[in-house]
């Protein structure tokens, strides 16, 4: 039966454990396995979208600058190259136009021999060395990692009559402000070198989306740093794992004690029982817990003891008294046996019941309700004759047992 109990002591053990420690396993695991996945993703997505809006940025500030640079060129001051800019009217325009932008830009105009001759700068270049790339009335270029814009100029008295090029030197740089530059993420600039749009590498996230004019052939590229996008979640699963640790700790201690103040009473009511058993003693009883089940179940079981050990006594006393009957029945046989006559043999009965009872006795012939009555057989004839009736004291006969008692005396007498 202790065997019993130990396994039953270990099986709930185990299940406390179990039942406090696999929700807890099951969240560590989520957070490992999905939770990373999920913010990657989420992560990827948020930058996709300011990405995304990056470009639209960009585009929409690029074309902008080329709606001022086609403005610039249909505007009257232009008709000033034909005197080479003498007067310095167009420089003061480019000027005041380049700190509108408030970008580090250059703004100059190109005669058709390839010579500046204004400019939004006091000391410029004579010479423009990217003639033979202005092929179009209006256009676009790269060099060196800078964008220039160019559109034809025409007289305002003459639109047939070609006067030069007003070009815009853009630094690619000044495009920065619409980039992102974050700690766990930063955007640039690249030429387009993989058709990949999403390269995920082992400590980083590559997002690409492609610009178009003036900048096709370029990506706007976003670099997502895992390791400092997951930092956060990173340091919450060892929160969560020292966490686990120390909730594995008290799970099994409070497992422990739960299943000691259950199993510990089991073992008590199985050491009582076979005690019991082995000595059938009683009279023990089995000290209450501070469960309520288990101490209503003590109560029933030492109730049960009271009860069992009040009824072994009252058949004890039961078996006593039977007993004793029987002894006393045999000597008050012995005794008629022994006499001679009806009278003697009446005699010696009731000096033996008085002895017996301590009470009174009366013989009596009249036949009465009462006593116990006394008939002589005759074996010859098979008849019965009513000799006479004992009178015994009514509190002596309460009892079905006590009355049959007295029947068998008036029946040997």
């Amino acid at each position: 039966m202790l065997r019993i109990l130990y396994s039953l002591k270990h099986k709930l053990f185990l299940a406390l454990i179990l039942v406090g420690f696999i929700p807890l396993l099951l969240l560590l695991s989520y957070t490992i396995f999905f939770a990373k996945t999920n913010l990657i993703q989420q992560t990827v997505k948020e930058q996709e979208i300011e990405s995304l809006m990056s470009v639209k940025l960009i585009q929409e500030h690029l074309q902008t600058i080329h709606n001022q640079v086609t403005t610039l060129a249909s505007l009257e001051v232009m008709n000033d190259l034909i005197t080479d800019d003498l007067d310095k009217r167009i420089s003061k325009l480019l000027l005041k136009q380049v700190k509108g932008l408030q970008e580090h830009i250059e703004i100059f105009t190109v005669k058709n021999d390839t010579i500046i001759a204004s400019s939004n700068l006091a000391n410029y270049q004579k010479k423009f060395i990217y003639t033979s790339l202005l092929t179009r009335k209006e256009g676009s270029f790269i060099q060196n990692h800078t964008l220039y814009f160019y559109t034809t100029i025409f007289s305002s008295f003459d639109t047939k009559k070609h006067l030069g090029m007003l070009v815009l030197k853009y630094d690619l740089q000044n495009l920065e402000k619409f980039l992102l530059q974050k700690e766990n993420a930063h955007s640039y600039i690249q030429h387009s070198t993989t058709q990949k749009q999403l390269n995920f590498q082992n400590s980083s996230i590559i997002i690409r989306h492609p610009l178009e004019q003036p900048l096709e052939g370029y990506d706007v590229v976003y670099n997502i740093n895992k390791n400092k996008a997951l930092l956060f979640i990173n340091h919450f699963i060892t929160i969560l794992f020292l966490l686990t640790l120390l909730i594995l700790a008290l799970i099994i201690f409070l497992s422990f004690k739960l299943s000691q103040s259950i199993i510990t009473p089991l073992e008590q009511f199985t050491k009582t029982t076979d005690y019991i058993v082995q000595t059938q003693d009683y009279s023990v009883t089995i000290e209450h817990t501070s469960s309520k089940e288990l101490a209503m179940l003590s109560n029933s079981f030492n109730h049960m003891l009271v009860t069992t050990l009040s009824s072994l006594e009252k058949l004890e006393i039961e078996n006593k008294l039977r007993l004793q009957r029987l002894i006393q029945l045999i000597q008050i046989f012995n005794k008629i046996v022994s006499t001679t006559d009806e009278a003697s043999c009446v005699q010696h009965s009731i000096n033996a019941l008085k002895k017996i009872t301590h009470s009174a006795v009366d013989f009596q012939t009249n036949e009465s309700q009462n006593g116990f009555h006394l008939y002589v057989t005759d074996f010859k004839n098979k008849t019965k004759r009513y000799y006479g009736s004992l009178l015994v004291a009514q509190d002596r006969t309460h009892t079905p047992q006590e009355t049959e008692f007295y029947n068998a005396i008036a029946s040997m007498i």
